[in-house]
């Protein structure tokens, strides 16, 4: 069990097929009641999941939600999840992306930002979306933007600045915040479709 004020990360794992290394990763800040891992894990499943296999390929699935307190180690939870995409066509290669941009209300933080794997060949023409997707993208961009009513708590989603550091062996590095005193954060203006672009990191998995 957490406290109002601290923030959670979500790890949301997803595979296509034999490539099972794929997930997105989200930042909750808990604004009321009495929030936990499993609190949140159980609305993002049932409000955020949902939107965002609307834009994503059938043969894809979302497996488990990993969720951690930053602030808490004791406060965490691992949920198995079953929500596959809703679009039936030729898929894309898994580094393919819909790109949303978290605008920042300052510069306390950067810009954040999350790529999405899909959707299919039908909703693609050339580096952007077909007309007919732009509400369906539009909404699921709204529901990663607004704050989930769970069930013991309301959480807000944040972009979460990260803290520079020296490693032992002398390079910079930089790392999450592990308290509440030292947490850069802001709560996103809004949550924006941007484009069709490529994730690097999922080009291996091709």
């Amino acid at each position: 069990m957490g406290n109002v004020g601290d923030i959670y990360r979500i790890r949301d794992s997803q595979s296509i097929g034999s490539f099972s290394d794929l997930y997105n990763i989200w930042f909750y800040r808990a604004v009321s009641g009495t929030p936990s891992a499993n609190d949140l894990a159980v609305e993002f499943e049932n409000t955020v999941l949902p939107a965002v296999g609307g834009i994503q390929p059938s043969a894809l699935d979302h497996n488990s939600l990993e969720v951690d307190n930053l602030f808490d180690i004791g406060d965490s939870a691992f949920n198995p999840v079953a929500q596959a995409g809703l679009l039936v066509g030729n898929i894309l290669p898994t580094f393919v992306a819909l790109t949303f941009q978290f605008i920042r209300q300052n510069k306390t933080t950067r810009h954040g930002w999350k790529r999405i794997i899909g959707p299919t060949e039908d909703e693609v023409s050339g580096n952007g979306i077909i007309p007919a997707f732009d509400a369906t993208v539009a909404m699921t961009g709204a529901v990663m933007g607004q704050n989930l009513v769970a069930t013991d708590a309301d959480y807000e989603p944040v972009i979460v600045g990260r803290i520079k550091y020296t490693t032992s062996s002398g390079s910079e590095a930089y790392r999450l915040p592990a308290n509440s005193g030292e947490a850069i954060f802001q709560v996103p203006a809004s949550v924006s479709y941007r484009n069709v672009s490529t994730q690097n990191s999922r080009k291996g998995l091709t």
